[in-house]
């Protein structure tokens, strides 16, 4: 799906940088090794093979995962074509190399030993339930829209007391980085209204949403591309780490500003003498998508809709293009209309996203294809519907007086539609004070 999005994954981020800085990455062994679990596993396949041997490009299946495959490698300079031979890049090929040989990977993060007794095993769930609640909150605090639950039917006491608890003011907006951060993104504006962007990001996937907000948070505190390359480095050296575990940081890393915006999203906390403690929740980033892939929802053939959830951000969501019905403990039931898609379409929200979020959040991965094409038939009607700001003149006692206004309005280029049979002419809103002037006169 085409992403309003310029960083929207790694390879987007990476592939802007300058040959020099691409080249210093490539030549980093971890990074080279972590950027692996950013491919498909039929790229990673191709990768292994090219190790081995060159591949004949006249050889290859002509499919669109070839294609795929190559234009990934081809853009982060990971591959080169000679004569009809594809080779592995030389720097990339060697950097894999001693990276598969070496048995610790160590270059900004080294595994740490803590007070046991400061930090129970009550103490980390503690730290992951916030780490939990510190994105989510984010999340509602961008797509919320309250007057949904304005409109719930049979809700337990149970339930209301779910939803009470999870309606509670998010104070995700205490930390000033990732407040500034999402207006730079252009998820909200100044106001922190919700804008179009912020709609796309929001039916997005929860992998696809952190790549957004952690390349863009590169980008907004970066004074220098060398310091883009060190971040990088950063979080790709994470990813081969064991999460819930506490780390030192080396002294000179200069990573204080990209390890808050890593807090702000709950990906990590921060403590005193250059330690953090990685949350569960950083292995979103480099699970392939089948393993991130969390389904609560199932869309009949009906259009009707049910959600097996209590979390108030999906039922947010659901809301923006379907009419929510029953909301009870574990279920919410709503149903998609072509005035509840209109109303998204009004948004900015496309056909496409919408789809995009049905699709990712189903149960069994089945979505009906005729729900799917309904959906696209929908939005291509409303965007033959065209309003126009106008005025409605009815009334006319005669056929006379209606003729007379009618073509009054034609030579002044005011007229925008009109019924004979019923005597109606519709007018343009700047040709009203001429059309109420004629009629005063001449009827």
């Amino acid at each position: 799906m085409k992403s309003g999005f310029q960083y929207n994954d790694p390879i987007a981020f990476v592939s802007q940088m300058s040959n020099k800085s691409l080249e210093n990455l490539l030549t980093n062994p971890i990074f080279s090794v972590s950027l692996l679990k950013i491919f498909d596993d039929y790229t990673v396949q191709f990768i292994f093979d090219l190790l081995t041997q060159t591949a004949n490009i006249f050889k290859l299946p002509n499919t669109k995962e070839v294609s795929t495959t190559l234009k990934s490698l081809k853009t982060v300079n990971l591959i080169e074509k000679k004569g009809k031979n594809i080779f592995l890049n030389d720097i990339f090929r060697k950097s894999l190399l001693i990276g598969f040989s070496t048995i610790e990977l160590n270059n900004i993060f080294t595994e740490t030993t803590i007070d046991e007794n400061k930090f129970t095993p009550d103490t980390i769930n503690e730290i992951e339930t916030n780490s939990t609640n510190k994105y989510n909150n984010l999340l509602r605090s961008i797509v919320e829209q309250p007057k949904v639950f304005h409109n719930e039917i049979n809700i337990s006491n149970k339930c209301n007391n779910i939803l009470r608890s999870s309606s509670d003011q998010p104070k995700f907006f205490q930390n000033e980085i990732i407040k500034n951060l999402i207006v730079f993104i252009g998820l909200v504006d100044k106001n922190n209204n919700i804008t179009n962007k912020g709609f796309e990001f929001s039916l997005k996937t929860t992998k696809e949403q952190l790549w957004i907000l952690i390349l863009y948070g590169i980008k907004y505190i970066s004074k220098s591309q060398e310091e883009e390359v060190n971040f990088i480095f950063s979080i790709f050296e994470l990813s081969m780490k064991n999460a819930s575990k506490f780390y030192k940081l080396e002294k000179k890393s200069n990573l204080s500003s990209f390890l808050k915006i890593l807090y702000g999203l709950g990906l990590c906390e921060i403590y005193d003498n250059n330690i953090i403690y990685l949350c569960k929740s950083i292995d979103i980033l480099f699970k392939s998508y089948k393993d991130t892939k969390n389904t609560f929802l199932i869309i009949e053939t009906n259009f009707k809709l049910y959600a097996y959830t209590n979390d108030r951000y999906q039922i947010s969501l659901i809301s923006l293009f379907s009419n929510i019905e029953i909301i009870l403990p574990g279920l919410v039931v709503g149903i998609i209309t072509e005035e509840s898609l209109s109303v998204a379409f009004d948004k900015g929200i496309t056909a496409q996203q919408i789809t995009h979020f049905l699709q990712s959040n189903a149960k069994n991965n089945y979505f009906s294809e005729t729900v799917k094409e309904q959906i696209f038939i929908w939005e291509t009607k409303k965007e033959r519907i065209t309003s126009v700001d106008s005025y409605l003149y009815s009334g006319f006692l005669n056929l006379s007086d209606f003729q007379k206004v009618l073509n009054f309005c034609k030579q002044r280029n005011y007229l925008i539609e009109m019924d004979e049979n019923k005597r109606l002419i519709v007018g343009k809103l700047d040709g009203h004070a001429d059309i109420k002037n004629f009629i005063k006169e001449n009827i």
